[in-house]
């Protein structure tokens, strides 16, 4: 099937900038969703040079740049997220025993 000319594409070549202000991310602000993703995206890219991070179970075979195409960091990586323990560090919150599971749970529909 032969895709009409004045159709948009489902795969833009540039992301689409999220927000024209700032932008805040773990801890972080920056002038614009565009600065935040190259700032992890370099920070990503400089661990894609670490053979240690590369031994991780599961990471995919791939070039960096397609790893790197298919990430928007720290939200998601196309390879294990190196930026968990700073989420965590950031929102999570200790683990409480006198608290019960179920008060941590939405109701069920």
């Amino acid at each position: 099937m032969k895709k009409r000319d004045d159709s948009p594409s489902l795969f833009p070549d540039e992301p689409s900038p999220k927000s024209s202000g700032p932008v805040e991310c773990l801890g972080l602000t920056f002038p614009d969703d565009n600065a935040r993703r190259e700032h992890f995206l370099n920070i990503l890219r400089e661990r894609l040079k670490d053979p240690e991070f590369r031994k991780i179970e599961g990471f995919p075979i791939g070039l960096d740049e397609d790893i790197l195409a298919l990430s928007d960091p720290p939200y998601y990586t196309a390879c294990p997220n190196p930026f968990i323990a700073d989420f965590i560090k950031l929102h999570g919150k200790p683990y409480d025993p006198s608290t019960p599971y179920s008060a941590n749970r939405s109701p069920q529909m």
